[in-house]
This record gives structure tokens, C-alpha cells and sequence, in this order.
């Protein structure tokens, strides 16, 4: 950084063989806050240049056997910016040329007071601060460019500046780069050698980010080669020195737009595969339905004997086995196939209201045989004062079903799993089912939210499932517009809870 604080000392060196005088004019100038020091002859006052580097000499022409004309020149090869007034008794207008080319700045004839002399300093000192201002800005403007020039050599992006008449005025070392040219050769050139339409394509860029507020614009840039490439534009205009001039930023984005090609393009073969997936697994759940509604018919009318005994009680027990693993299984393709048809935007909601309370007594209805089994408490909490939902009643049973069931499935003997509704201050409507059970690790959460998302460890090992429960309620829940929020603590049990919005709930 650049020192800018102005010299405020004013040191005055007084070169003089009259000791006396010497003496007293130091005296009084040190009265007008004047720095002073005295030196006697040319040697001393050679020695205090180089050891106190005083900014004004003021110079007697008579130093004993040497004069003062004769000894500026050596001063000033000492101290270049130091700044000599010369003072001699005679009047002949020659001295006063001689000393003005021997480098004075100013010339006195004694007797001189010491107010001529001060008048004589202060002008002097007025030169120096401004040459030393000068200097500074100098100093200043160099140092600005230097930091321009560095950041101009450091950008990726191509700068170039260009005139309103196409000429590259320069160029940074990442344009020449960018177009294929060598180190500092495009200036001079015309822009309509890079950029096809020149001055024309700067303007309309310009015209561009003006109007719409655009930072770039898309055009074709030109390679030393003949090469085309895409490349983003960014065109202002600034004024230098009456001047109009044209700054652009350059980038190739030849390979962004590559890259952005290949990934609109696995997008699309995604979206694809994930539609013939979808379409595959609708085909193949719709396939299994109709020989699994035979088997668990006919295994129906065998645990029932409708045509006669079997003989053996060993046959119903093996019909009982066949008519729940069928269930179990058309439970598992129903799942798979509504996830399909949710993930092909096929699956249709009929909206209608609906009883909450006839809701949520159907489903506890269908998991309560199992929790009886497993000898799980299933208990409901239901607000009085209840509502009507307009919501599409099976999707929404459905919704409960598949939490109630996920609920049961993961709590141990003795445990309790709950099932809560009630109307949200905001108006919306609120399922909560909860569970004493087993729990999931809080980095699990988000794993079981996603379709065939099971957590694999020594708690679930044992439990069946194809992971679609959470996720298709899930799914079905955002389909009325609501949301599914998942809490749970390992070991600890685990609440699962629906939110639904005001414009899914019917006032009395």
C-alpha cells in the first residue's frame, strides 16, 4: 500500500561561510516553524544533504574559495528533488541566470531580511508538496493498474475493451486463450474477427442487458482456427476520455451446454425406464390378482368343507395356511400396484365426504385380529365433535390401514399401538397413529419414507414386509394435499402423523 501522508516537516538546510549570519537567519526562520540546520561549507553541506536530507538548500554564491552556483548542480546529483535558492550580494542580472541554469528555483540579493526569505520558502514548499502529491497519485495510479492488470490476468473469463469502431484496445490473458491467439496479439484487431457481426453483436448485447436486465447473452464466438463455439456474452458501454468503448465478458460454454445435453437426456431415459418399470410392475401385480383370487376362493370353500369333509383336520389347517399366505400376498401386490399407479399419475382419487369416525372403525376393524393374536392393545381417540372430511374414503382408509398394520407389525407383545383424531387450531384435520414398539434410529427415518426403504438390523430381521407401507401412505396422503411426518425414538416406539389441510374438512 501506498504511504499518501504529505512531509509536514519543513527542513531548511542555510549554506553560508558567515557564520553570523548564518546563525541568525536560522534563528528567525526556526521562529516561522521552519526546520534548521546550518553548514558552513561546501563539504559540510554535502554531509548534511546526504545525512538529513533536507527538502530546501538555501545557498550563499560565495562559500570562501568555492561558490554556491558551482555547488547546486552537486546537491541536486546528491538529493535530485531537493530545491535550491540561491543568495549573493551582487545585483548583475547574469548571477541570477547562472544560477537559475545551475538549478535554483528561486534567487535573493543581500542585504535580504528574513521576511523575503520566508515568502521565498513558503513558495518553495508549496512546489514541493505539489510534486510530492504528484508523485503520490502517480505512485497511486500504478499501483491501481498493477492490481487491475493482476485481476485481468487472473479472471477465467475473457475482458476484452473495444472501441465503438470494433478495435480491440486490449485484451487479458484468458481471451487470447479463449479465441486461440497468442499472448498480447489481439490488439489492434477487429472485434468482428472473434465475434461474428462485430460492433453490431456488441450493440445488441448491450441494448439487451439495458432493456431486460439480463447479465448475458448467448452468441457464437470465433476461434483463431475458424472454429465456432457457443459462448455467454456480457457487453457494457463506459466513456474514456470523450471515448465511447465497449466492455465484454467472454465465456465458452460449449461444455456446460454439453453437459446440460447429456443430463436433459439421462433425465429423459430415467423418466422412461421409471414409466416401463411402473407400467411392468401395474401389468404384473394386475396378472397375479386373478389366480390369486381363486386360490384364496377355493381355499375358502375348503376351510369351510362346503362340498364335504376333508377327512383330516391336517387339510383345514393347510387350507387356513394357503387362504392367509394368498392375503398376505394380494395385500403386497395391491401396495405395488397403487405405488405404480400413483408414480404414473394413473391412480384416481373420487372424492366425497366422508365420516371419520366410520373411517377409522373400518380400519381398526381389519388390523384388530392380528393385534388380538399378537396380543397388542389397540386403542382409539376420537374428539366428539368430529367433522366430515371431503377425501376419497378408500385411499384414505387405506392411509390408516397400512399405519395401523406397519404399527402393529413392529410392536412387541404387551405393547400398545393408538389411533387419535382430532380438528388443528388452523382449521386442518390431524391422524396420529402411535406405537409402544420397537422404534427407528434417527438416521433411519428418511430410508423408511422411500419405496422398499426397510431398515435392515437385529430389530426388523424378523419382520415381513416389502418396505411400501410409510412411503405409500406417504404418497396417498400428499395426493389430498396433506403431509406425513414420521417421529421416533429407537426402542422407544414411534408416532406417525396426518396432516390434512381446512379445505379437506366439511363444517357441521
Amino acid at each position: 500500500m501506498i504511504d499518501t501522508q504529505i512531509d509536514d516537516h519543513k527542513r531548511v538546510l542555510v549554506i553560508d561561510d558567515d557564520i553570523d549570519f548564518a546563525d541568525s537567519l536560522s534563528d528567525a526562520l526556526t521562529l516561522h516553524g521552519f526546520e534548521v540546520k546550518t553548514a558552513n561549507s561546501a563539504a559540510v553541506a554535502k554531509e548534511q544533504v546526504s545525512k538529513w536530507n533536507p527538502q530546501v538548500a538555501v545557498v550563499d554564491n560565495q562559500l570562501g574559495t568555492s561558490r554556491g552556483i558551482d555547488l547546486i548542480p552537486q546537491l541536486k546529483e546528491q538529493s535530485p528533488e531537493i530545491v535550491c535558492v540561491m543568495v549573493t550580494a551582487y545585483s548583475v542580472i547574469d548571477a541570477a541566470i547562472q544560477s537559475v541554469r545551475a538549478g535554483a528555483s528561486d534567487y535573493l540579493r543581500k542585504p535580504v531580511s528574513p521576511e523575503e526569505v520566508v515568502h521565498s520558502l513558503n513558495n518553495c514548499f508549496d512546489k514541493v508538496h505539489l510534486r510530492e502529491r504528484r508523485e503520490q497519485a502517480e505512485m497511486a495510479l500504478m499501483e491501481r493498474e498493477a492490481k487491475l492488470q493482476a485481476i485481468m490476468g487472473s479472471v477465467a473469463d475473457g475482458i476484452l475493451m473495444i472501441s465503438a469502431a470494433g478495435a480491440i484496445e486490449s485484451a487479458n490473458p484468458a481471451a487470447h486463450n479463449l479465441f486461440a491467439y497468442p499472448a498480447a496479439t489481439l490488439a489492434g484487431s477487429n472485434v468482428a474477427a472473434l465475434i461474428p457481426g462485430g460492433v453490431a453483436t456488441l450493440e445488441l448485447a448491450a441494448e439487451s442487458s439495458l432493456e431486460d436486465g439480463a447479465t448475458a447473452g448467448w452468441t457464437v464466438g470465433r476461434r483463431r482456427s475458424g472454429e465456432d463455439f457457443n459462448m455467454e456474452l456480457n457487453v457494457g458501454r463506459m466513456m474514456f476520455h470523450g471515448q465511447s468503448y465497449y466492455a465484454a465478458t467472454i465465456r465458452d460454454v460449449t461444455e456446460r451446454q454439453r453437459h446440460q445435453t447429456e443430463l436433459e437426456a439421462a433425465k429423459t431415459e430415467a423418466e422412461l425406464a421409471n414409466g416401463a418399470k411402473s407400467e411392468f410392475l401395474a401389468n404384473v401385480s394386475h396378472e397375479l390378482r386373478t389366480p390369486l383370487n381363486a386360490i384364496l376362493g377355493f381355499s375358502e370353500m375348503l376351510m369351510k368343507e362346503k362340498f364335504g369333509a376333508l377327512g383330516s383336520h391336517h387339510y383345514i389347517d393347510y387350507a387356513k395356511y394357503i387362504h392367509d399366505s394368498g392375503s398376505h400376498l394380494l395385500a403386497i401386490i395391491s401396495d405395488i400396484l397403487d405405488v405404480s399407479k400413483i408414480e404414473a399419475g394413473k391412480l384416481a382419487m373420487h372424492l366425497e365426504v366422508t365420516n371419520v369416525a366410520t373411517l377409522c372403525d373400518s380400519a381398526i376393524a381389519l388390523v384388530k385380529t392380528r393385534a388380538q393374536k399378537n396380543q397388542i392393545s389397540l386403542v382409539t381417540d376420537l374428539a366428539a365433535d368430529m367433522p366430515d372430511l371431503f377425501v376419497d374414503p378408500r385411499i384414505t382408509r387405506q392411509i390408516l390401514i397400512n399405519l395401523l398394520t406397519n404399527a402393529v407389525k413392529f410392536t412387541d407383545q404387551g405393547g400398545t399401538v393408538a389411533l387419535a383424531a382430532t380438528r388443528r387450531d388452523d382449521g386442518g384435520f390431524r391422524f396420529t397413529v402411535s406405537d409402544t414398539g420397537i422404534g427407528i434410529a434417527a438416521e433411519n427415518i428418511e430410508r423408511v419414507l422411500l419405496p422398499f426403504g426397510q431398515v435392515d438390523d437385529l430389530y426388523t430381521k424378523n419382520k415381513e414386509g416389502t418396505g411400501l407401507g410409510l412411503p405409500l401412505a406417504k404418497r396417498l396422503a400428499e395426493m389430498h394435499d396433506g403431509t406425513l411426518t414420521l417421529e421416533s425414538e429407537l426402542g422407544a416406539g414411534t408416532v406417525v402423523t396426518i396432516d390434512l389441510p381446512p379445505s379437506r374438512v366439511r363444517s357441521d
